[in-house]
């Protein structure tokens, strides 16, 4: 069994500010500071251990970041602009297994929460301080069993069977309703055929095999409510050959 644990402390972390003349929707000729940097505070408290005999990996990290003068991208006037919105903080933690559960079963999971939260408000900013972050689900889990069956030609046979769910996520800053994406599991799977020297293989795979319509991006324009969003890939089957030199 062994043990490790980490501490780190990023003070200060800094996302630059902008400024550019002669941008269109801004005074000709002006020179506007767009954004003012953005400074972060994280702290973050990491554990690594290896147990039943190198058999179980637990790894888990608890962390927390304080924001000032975040940046945040939002939507005026028909215009997609990056603003300063005040101050926020984020807390969590994520939780990840690795597990070999016999000679041919292996099984990983992982487990995350966070916390999101505005301290203050810039004025102006649009939105109210109890709005949660942009694609920042409370909740967040995966799961996958592999299956690794062994043939008499020294090939192999790889089975996958995953899950994720991601509980729900608001795309833009004011949480538009029509904009977000509802809690959400997405089920994949492939097999894979190893050849017996390991230098080729080929799958197939499953991806989004309930065929979920995910809304990965989305906004709406304040001038006349419409809103805009991008889906994610609903179900794909698709074979991949792979070759090692």
């Amino acid at each position: 069994m062994t043990i490790s644990c980490s501490l780190r402390v990023i003070l200060r972390g800094l996302n630059q500010a902008d400024r550019q003349s002669e941008r269109p929707g801004l005074i000709p000729g002006a020179l506007r500071l767009l954004f003012a940097p953005e400074e972060a505070d994280t702290y973050e408290l990491g554990i690594k251990s290896t147990l039943l005999s190198g058999d179980l990996q637990l790894n888990a990290t608890a962390f927390y970041t304080d924001y000032t003068n975040m940046q945040l991208t939002v939507v005026e006037d028909l215009q997609i602009l990056i603003k300063n919105v005040g101050e926020s903080q984020v807390s969590g933690f994520e939780i990840e297994t690795q597990s070999l559960l016999s000679d041919h079963v292996y099984l990983t999971a992982n487990y995350g929460y966070l916390k999101t939260e505005y301290n203050s408000l810039s004025a102006g900013v649009g939105f109210n301080m109890d709005n949660q972050f942009i694609n920042s689900p409370e909740y967040n889990a995966f799961s996958a069993l592999h299956y690794y069956y062994p043939l008499n030609s020294g090939a192999e046979l790889v089975f996958i069977g995953s899950w994720s769910f991601n509980s729900k996520v608001y795309n833009d800053a004011i949480n538009t309703e029509a904009a977000s994406q509802p809690s959400v599991s997405i089920y994949d799977a492939a097999i894979t055929y190893v050849s017996p020297q390991g230098d080729w293989r080929i799958s197939l795979r499953g991806d989004n095999l309930s065929d979920e319509r995910i809304l990965v991006g989305g906004y709406a324009y304040s001038n006349d409510g419409s809103v805009i969003g991008n889906y994610d890939t609903p179900r794909l089957w698709s074979i991949l050959p792979e070759v090692s030199y």
